[in-house]
C-alpha cells in the first residue's frame, strides 16, 4: 500500500475479530494500544495458535481480522488503503491519476483492447506496464511514501 492513502482507524477488539472498513482494500498494519499508550504491532500469521491475553497475531478471515487472542477490550490501531474511488462528474481524479497518468492511460488502454479482443494491442500494452510499475515504484521510494506491498495492476480474466 502507499502510505499516503492510509487510513487510520481505531475501535476495541470483540471476540477476538476486528472488523474490517467496508472500504478496506488493503490492510497495511494492526496494532495493539499499550497501557503507555505506544502502539504494539501485531504480525501476520496464517494460523494462529489460540491464547489468552493480549493479541500477538491476527489472520484475514471473511471481511474481518480473526486475532490470536479472544479477550475483548484490547483499543488498536488499524491502518489500511481504501479502494480507489471510481471516477465520476463530481470525483475527477485519485490520487494514481493524479501522480501516474500514462500507467492510468497504459491500463486503460490495455481494458479497452482486451474488451475490443485486439491481441496484438493486449500484447503490447502488457509488455509496456512493468516498466511503468517499476516508475510509480521509485517515484513512491523517493518521495518517502513507505511501500507495504507490491503495486500491481490485477486484470481481469483475457476475455
Amino acid at each position: 500500500s502507499v502510505k499516503a492513502l492510509e487510513i487510520k482507524v481505531s475501535g476495541a477488539t470483540s471476540g477476538g475479530v476486528i472488523a474490517l472498513p467496508a472500504d478496506c482494500a488493503s490492510v497495511g498494519r494492526v496494532a495493539v494500544i499499550g497501557s503507555d499508550g505506544s502502539e504494539v504491532p501485531l504480525d501476520y500469521d496464517g494460523h494462529p495458535a489460540p491464547r489468552s491475553g493480549q493479541p500477538l497475531t491476527y489472520q484475514l478471515q471473511a471481511g474481518a481480522l480473526k486475532l490470536d487472542s479472544a479477550t475483548d477490550g484490547y483499543t488498536y490501531a488499524l491502518y489500511y488503503t481504501p479502494t480507489l474511488t471510481a471516477l465520476s462528474d463530481t470525483n475527477t481524479t485519485n490520487w494514481l491519476l493524479t501522480n501516474a497518468p500514462d500507467l492510468y492511460q497504459a491500463a486503460a488502454q490495455l481494458e479497452a483492447a482486451r474488451w475490443l479482443r485486439d491481441a496484438e494491442e493486449v500484447q503490447r500494452l502488457t509488455g509496456a506496464l512493468p516498466a511503468l510499475l517499476d516508475s510509480v515504484q521509485r517515484m513512491i521510494q523517493r518521495s518517502g511514501q513507505s511501500l507495504r506491498g507490491s503495486l500491481q495492476i490485477k486484470p481481469r480474466g483475457v476475455w
